[in-house]
């Protein structure tokens, strides 16, 4: 069993950076959107322990790229929305 703190399924632990952002999110339209929105939040977790620029870089360009095919495949106008809405929070990040 993995420890509770620091185990590679704990998103405090930063160390798995570079194989989260080149994971292919899976299954229905609705998971996929989901996982994108966690990778942000742990690319936030990434930035603030110090990871390296470039691999932010490359998880957000990442989130980009894949919300952005996402939009196009969609047909609700709400998964549309939550979609630029993590493309709007992508790109903020970006800014930082």
């Amino acid at each position: 069993m993995l420890p509770a703190t620091g185990g590679p399924l704990c998103h405090r632990n930063t160390g798995y950076l570079k194989e989260t952002i080149s994971a292919q999110p899976r299954g229905r339209l609705w998971e996929r959107i989901a996982y994108l929105e966690l990778l942000l939040k742990y690319i936030d977790v990434c930035r603030a322990a110090n990871v390296s620029h470039d691999l932010v870089a490359a998880g957000l360009a990442g989130i980009n790229e894949r919300a952005a095919n996402l939009v196009r495949v969609c047909r609700s106008d709400a998964t549309r929305h939550r979609l630029m809405k993590l493309l709007a929070d992508t790109a903020s990040n970006e800014r930082q």
